[in-house]
């Protein structure tokens, strides 16, 4: 009979005036046994009639035409919940109120004395229904809500209601306003305020410190004697349910045990240890099982994340699985400090922001051991590297010529593994494998190619190739060609003769690189950590440790807002390569920064989630 039945207010034809107001319609109770209920939900159905008990008090202000019809409670009460707000705002034009409160007497009264109902539960509705009608007295201000003023319109809200001199009234208003959020938020709880009632549905109720537990919360540790209960409402001739508890501890120690419950009453679950980390609470009903997870820590952190709880501050131990060679560290271990005061002030407050943020950095620095870009390039890793930075200037019209190699432009360049032809007449230690062989393309360009030796033979005294060295000055030379190639003409830099490339390289543990860049993350830094950086003046000052630190937490910030996009949120989801696409455009080395990220959540925030 009442399986799957409803429980909840049902409108009918609910019309209401601009405002959100109910001018003309009806409210109907589904009909249900209460004795059915349990307690919780006996809970909800008490809260939910106080709530629109106190909504009709404001339900009805007269206004000269019907602009539309509701027939659905959340929508319902959120209008009504506006309409209170824009009074405690202080409008002025106060609005003409009554009252109807046939419907909300007649189910509340009825609650009330029903023999089945929890006496806490009682309480808590008579509280309710007892402000409802003092508010109701409050809003008629004395008089019949039901007969008109001298204007003809309806009844007045006190004159007084927002004066600083009616503190008393005020109050009221704001009092009824929180209720009014309550009920929204006991609405939405419930789907729109309806509930499945089901006489063969269990109900597992799990508290911990004695405080009652919903799904996926945290809950901090308030004595030493903190246990674990539960409670499971079933048919009367379930007697008894095994309950598994599963603990997977921060630390990654964990437990796996099995209780056999009493259904009906309340019992400790007796477990050896209480530690931190995720718990989850599952039993089988029928071929189902039903699962409840929650996180547990010992105090409440002050670096904490948001979703699981668990403290977020770097320890040494956690930082040698970010960076387990990271020359940096070794040389500068404040380093670690650094990383937790930027973070926490950048609100990099989830584990997966956490992950998320030290596997792009593993990338970009090499492990934390390069606190500026290397420009030692090797023909065929220049060719691979650079093809993509299309611009005016740049490494298009430079490198992806045949002219480049042919004409020998590349000796201006490389410094790794570098070979050139030799004169007639001169014995070179080379020759070209017979696959040694490659050509490279600018991105998708079918012309802007070249085609280079990447591979050769040994051939003393025969070969047509000889090894080339370079000398210090020679090598520095190289490097800044490279630079102000690869980055001319973007990123704020300008052409390649400006020598903005080099200035303005790849510098800290994210590697800001571009003219442009410096000046938006320097003032990004400035913004959150208080600091007066100049960035564009003094690129240098980006390899020193606590700029190669808080230039990273501000690249990720600014870098967001730069194109539209909240990183944060981003950094919430479980998806790498979307994170990727903003740290680095390009997506090089993407496989890599998916790897590292997976291996951080498994190895330290395994027991955390995304945010939905």
């Amino acid at each position: 009979m009442f399986k799957n039945a409803k429980l909840g207010v049902d409108f009918k034809n609910i019309k209401v005036a601009k405002g959100g107001c109910v001018v003309t319609g009806q409210a109907e109770l589904s009909h249900i046994d209460v004795a059915l209920l349990s307690e919780e939900q006996r809970k909800k159905l008490a809260e939910i009639y106080a709530a629109y008990n106190l909504a009709l008090t404001v339900a009805d202000s007269l206004a000269p035409e019907i602009s539309e019809t509701i027939n659905n409670v959340g929508e319902f009460i959120q209008k009504l919940k506006n309409d209170v707000s824009n009074y405690v705002g202080g409008i002025q034009d106060a609005k003409k109120m009554k009252a109807n409160f046939k419907f909300a007497e007649k189910y509340a009264e009825t609650l009330l004395k029903d023999p089945t109902l929890p006496d806490s539960t009682r309480q808590k509705l008579s509280n309710a229904y007892q402000t409802a009608l003092e508010t109701k007295d409050f809003f008629c201000n004395g008089t019949d809500c039901n007969t008109t003023s001298k204007d003809g319109k309806g009844p007045n809200l006190i004159e007084e209601l927002i004066s600083p001199l009616c503190e008393q009234n005020k109050a009221k208003l704001l009092a009824l306003n929180e209720a009014l959020e309550g009920a929204l938020d006991v609405v939405i709880e419930n789907d729109n305020n309806q509930i499945e009632i089901d006489k063969t549905t269990d109900n597992l109720t799990l508290s911990i410190c004695e405080e009652k537990i919903e799904k996926d919360k945290i809950y901090i540790r308030t004595n030493d004697k903190c246990k674990l209960s539960a409670l499971l409402i079933t048919k009367p001739e379930v007697t008894n349910v095994d309950i598994a508890v599963e603990i997977k501890g921060s630390n990654k120690e964990s437990i796996k045990k099995t209780f056999n419950i009493k259904t009906n009453e309340s019992q400790d679950l007796q477990l050896e240890s209480m530690f931190e980390g995720k718990y989850t609470i599952s039993y089988k009903k029928d071929s189902k099982t039903i699962t409840k997870s929650f996180y547990f820590r010992n105090k409440k952190y002050d670096f904490a994340c948001t979703i699981c709880g668990r403290d977020l501050t770097i320890t040494d131990e956690n930082f040698s699985i970010f960076f387990p060679n990271s020359k940096i560290y070794r040389e500068n271990p404040e380093v670690l400090e650094y990383f937790n005061d930027a973070l926490k002030k950048a609100q990099f407050n989830t584990c997966y922001r956490h992950a998320h943020f030290f596997s792009q950095c593993f990338v970009e620095s090499a492990g934390f051991n390069a606190s500026a870009e290397g420009s030692k390039y090797g023909i065929d890793n220049l060719l691979e590297t650079f093809n993509r930075n299309a611009n005016i200037d740049g490494s298009k019209d430079h490198w992806y010529k045949q002219t480049f190699w042919d004409d020998k432009d590349y000796l201006n360049y490389v410094l790794m593994r570098v070979y050139e032809t030799v004169a007639i007449g001169e014995q070179g230690t080379k020759i070209p494998k017979s696959n040694g062989y490659r050509t490279f393309k600018f991105f998708k360009s079918i012309s802007d190619t070249v085609r280079v030796v990447v591979a050769y033979d040994n051939m003393p005294k025969k070969g047509t190739y000889k090894s080339v060295s370079f000398t210090k000055d020679k090598q520095k030379i190289n490097k800044q060609n490279v630079m102000n190639v690869a980055y001319a003409n973007k990123l704020g830099n300008g052409d390649s003769k400006s020598g903005d490339g080099y200035r303005y390289r790849g510098r800290g543990a994210i590697q800001i690189t571009g003219k442009s860049v410096y000046y938006g993350v320097g003032s990004k830094c400035n913004e959150l950590f208080g600091t007066n950086y100049d960035f564009t003046s003094n690129p240098d000052i980006v390899t020193e440790p606590i700029t190669t630190v808080q230039s990273a937490v501000a690249y990720f910030i600014w870098k967001g807002k730069d194109i539209g996009k909240n990183i944060l949120e981003i950094m919430d989801k479980d998806n790498s390569f979307n994170v990727t696409k903003v740290v680095n455009s390009a997506g090089l080395e993407k496989e890599t920064r998916n790897r590292k990220y997976k291996d951080f959540l498994s190895s330290i925030y395994f027991d955390c989630k995304p945010k939905k």
